[in-house]
């Protein structure tokens, strides 16, 4: 919620802070004696005054929060067609009302400012009806009151005949007219026909009725006995207390009243207690209370003279200091010339002549009178004013332009300070014009376009090349703050046009952060329409890491299609890198970890070469494991792996242990072979067996039983050596063959063959 003190700091500068100064055609905001903003705090609303050209004066409401469903309520008063009559002048509604949506501007977070409502409608310069009745209480004006009382029963008559119900009828929201009607002010909870609706009331029409008979019957009893407003009425009311509206027939007050030997108070009492008790739904309507009041008196409803309704000045004070000419039996002479002497001060304070205010008030001794009670601040500021005066003399004498900005803006509107104007222009010109320069020499671009503009206002006369700075610092400002902005709401849009209309450049060389942020802006679009359109060069080109790393305008789809492209272009270099070197490691590496869909992105010719690298990479890695475990077995089957996949032996292969596997799988499958020759070729297994014995160790010995193939060849060699000798019928060779027979030949020899050799035997003996 804004405060007080930005409403004042925006209407001393209305020219820059509220536009809706120009929109109702101009005009000055009242200024106090003090020098101090004239303005009204309220509950809801801070009320300044705006006297236009024309000499009219307005009342400019602004809310101290902004309620859009307030004014709307506001705009819909304005021009409801159906409370025409009540706006005519004199009226109970102000005759001027007109709602400004953007009416003030205030300052929000970051160096930004923001719109604020307001509303302008005519200014009532008679005061409340609140502070009418205790001054006519002061000076026992009876007279005054009771016009009071009758210019009460038009209004609220003619509001509800209107159907206008006001929500809030108390003494502080209803103000006198300078001819002696009143008029009601704060239309918050305001109801008419075609209003706005208003939450949490159901009844609108009947929410006014026992507030309006309450203040026609207390200003009926003041006008009787103004006495019987005491200490102890509060402020919201002007006669009764909370107790009389909550018992109403054991209240004091209105079993006086309704005893009062003026028969219409009597009665209009009796009708306020009947009503008190039945409470807010059955209370009449005012009208009807009325005329149960007449008919009570038998005869019209009797009028005050309308010579002793208050006369105002145009400031809203009464113009002879009282409410009309009282009774000459009601005061004395003595009280005649303590009236006088308020009613000059009120003049003195009215023209502005506080000199004379202060000598009425202390040779009429008026700082304990009542009547007078109202110019005490006046006075106060009169004093305080008179020592402003000393004070800025001196501080002009001392040479303190900030000393003398200060009481100068303080002491502006004293006549006397008008003296030392010419002086005060001078010192602050001269500050002015030395902080321009200052600023120019820190570089503050804000601070001297500030200065420059502050200058311009004051009519002083820059040199031009300071304003030729100014301009550059104001241009260089503006684009820094549109920057801002667009940096703030994610604007890509406005940082691109910056960047594209080159108004960047005239802050020179930004600081990493903006130039990060047109650069990325730029880019943007592109890489928006490279991922529109799904091709990864197109990506990869518009996609520059150092600008977007981290960006959270980025999607997670976005982010993760931008990877993917990464990933297949990473791919697809390291791919045709290992074509190129002929990389079989690195080909099975590409291959293992292919992203998704990249398989479009290379030729058939390509996919060929990269599986048959792969292919050629394990088969050598097979052989080195084959190499370095030893078997046999494991080293021919890389070797047919890499015959299978047409690739040459390895680099730097052990080729003696290959060799030595070839050659010992030679031998095995020869020696396999012959032995499963039918029959066995023994000859061949004769000259085999010494080098197998040799190649092989026990383990690959046994496999292939070479104790037995050995066996049986010497066996077969056995044989064919008896046969040699039994076919040369040599009984000694056929003896020698024979004996000893470690192999059992001569059992595997037919029974003519082994007689033949038993015969050589006994022979030979």
């Amino acid at each position: 919620m804004p405060t007080l003190s930005e409403f004042d700091h925006a209407m001393h500068d209305p020219g820059r802070f509220v536009p809706a100064v120009r929109r109702l055609g101009g005009g000055t905001l009242a200024i106090t004696a003090s020098g101090d903003l004239w303005r009204i705090v309220g509950r809801t609303a801070v009320v300044y005054a705006l006297r236009c050209p024309t000499g009219r004066i307005l009342a400019l409401r602004v809310p101290r929060e902004r309620h859009v469903r307030q004014i709307e309520r506001y705009t819909a008063l304005a021009s409801a067609p159906g409370l025409a009559p009540l706006r005519v002048a004199g009226g109970p509604l102000p005759n001027e009302l007109r709602t400004i949506a953007d009416g003030i501007t205030l300052p929000a977070a970051d160096f930004r400012s923001v719109s604020h409502p307001l509303v302008a409608m005519e200014y009532i310069p008679g005061g409340t009806l609140a502070q009418g009745v205790t001054e006519a209480i002061a000076t026992d004006d009876r007279a005054a009151i009771g016009g009071l009382a009758d210019a009460w029963r038009a209004a609220a008559a003619e509001m509800e005949a209107h159907g206008f119900s006001h929500g809030d009828l108390r003494p502080g929201n209803v103000v006198l007219r300078p001819e002696g009607a009143l008029a009601v002010v704060d239309f918050d909870t305001a109801v008419w026909p075609g209003s706005p609706p208003l939450p949490g009331v159901l009844e609108p029409a009947r929410r006014d009725r026992l507030p309006a008979l309450l203040l026609y019957v207390e200003l009926l009893g003041l006008a009787w006995r103004p006495e019987l407003r005491t200490a102890q009425t509060p402020e919201e009311r002007l006669l009764f207390q909370s107790r009389d509206l909550h018992d109403p027939v054991g209240s004091d007050v209105l079993r006086t009243l309704r005893a009062a030997s003026d028969p219409t108070l009597a009665t209009a009492a009796r009708v306020l207690t009947d009503a008190l008790q039945t409470g807010p739904a059955g209370a009449p309507s005012f009208r009807e209370a009325l005329a149960s009041i007449a008919a009570g008196t038998t005869g019209p409803l009797p009028t005050w003279d309308a010579t002793v309704a208050p006369a105002f000045n145009e400031g809203g004070t009464p113009r002879d200091g009282g409410w009309g000419a009282a009774p000459a039996a009601s005061a004395d002479a003595g009280q005649i010339e303590r009236r006088r002497a308020v009613g000059a001060a009120r003049e003195a304070a009215q023209a502005d002549d506080l000199d004379r205010l202060l000598r009425i008030w202390d040779e009429a001794g008026l700082a304990d009178d009542l009547a007078a009670a109202d110019l005490r601040p006046r006075v106060e500021a009169a004093r305080e004013a008179a020592g402003l005066f000393e004070r800025l003399r001196a501080a002009l004498d001392g040479g303190d332009p900030d000393l003398v900005g200060r009481l100068w803006f303080e002491a502006r509107h004293d006549p006397r300070a008008g003296l030392l104007a010419p002086r005060v222009d001078t010192l602050l010109s001269r500050d002015l014009l030395a902080r321009i320069e200052r600023a120019r020499r820190r570089e503050d671009e804000r601070s001297l376009a500030a200065l420059v503009q502050e200058a311009d206002r004051a009519r002083i006369a820059v040199r031009p090349d300071l304003r030729r700075a100014a301009r550059t610092a104001a241009q260089r400002t503006a684009v820094r703050e549109r920057m801002e902005r667009a940096l703030e709401t994610n604007d890509r849009g406005a940082l691109a046009d910056l960047s594209r209309t080159g108004e960047l450049a005239a802050l020179g060389r930004p600081d990493a952060r903006l130039r990060h942020a047109a650069e990325r802006a730029l880019a943007w679009s592109h890489l928006e329409r490279a991922l529109a359109v799904d091709d990864d060069v197109a990506i990869l080109s518009a996609y520059d890491p150092d600008l977007f790393a981290g960006d959270p305008n980025l999607s997670l789809e976005q982010t993760a299609r931008i990877d993917l492209a990464t990933a297949r272009t990473a791919w697809l270099h390291a791919a045709r890198v290992a074509l190129r070197r002929r990389d079989g490691a690195a080909a099975r590496t590409a291959l293992a970890g292919a992203p998704p869909g990249i398989d479009r992105r290379l030729s058939a010719v390509e996919r060929t070469r990269l599986a048959r690298l792969a292919g050629v990479a394990d088969a050598h890695e097979q052989l080195e494991r084959a190499l370095r475990a030893g078997a046999d077995a494991d080293i021919l089957a890389a070797l047919a792996a890499l015959e299978a996949a047409g690739a040459p032996l390895p680099r730097g292969a052990d080729w003696q242990a290959i060799r030595a596997a070839a050659d010992r799988d030679a031998l095995a499958r020869a020696v396999t072979e012959a032995a499963a020759a039918t029959p066995p070729d023994y000859q061949r297994l004769a000259r085999l067996l010494p080098s197998a014995r040799l190649a092989f160790d026990a383990d690959e010995a046994a496999a292939l039983d070479l104790d037995r193939l050995e066996w049986e060849t010497l066996r077969t060699a056995h044989l064919e050596r008896l046969r040699e000798a039994i076919a040369a019928n040599d009984d000694i060779a056929i003896a020698a063959a024979a004996r000893p027979d470690p192999y059992g030949a001569v059992a595997a020899l037919g029974p003519a063959a082994r007689g033949r050799i038993a015969a050589a035997l006994a022979r030979v003996g």
